[in-house]
């Protein structure tokens, strides 16, 4: 949904790395917490928040400075 129009592809399978811990895993498996204004995923195993994602009418924010990174493969 919001990474998707975020980023322009599906990004479930995508890896990516905490800041916080270190761990690296799929975008699928961040735990999203959607009961705010816009969209938090926070890392699994400790919860840092990874992702912010807010959508207006005229765009899409994403605030990613809890992910070491995320990888987009080129295909």
């Amino acid at each position: 949904g919001a990474m998707e129009a975020a980023f322009g592809s599906d990004m479930t399978a995508q890896p990516s790395r905490c800041a916080h811990c270190g761990t690296v895993s799929m975008v699928a498996s961040l735990r999203a917490y959607m009961r705010g204004p816009g969209t938090v995923l926070r890392c699994p195993v400790c919860q840092g928040v990874v992702v912010r994602i807010v959508e207006t009418d005229a765009a899409v924010y994403v605030d990613a400075r809890g992910a070491a990174y995320l990888r987009f493969d080129r295909r």
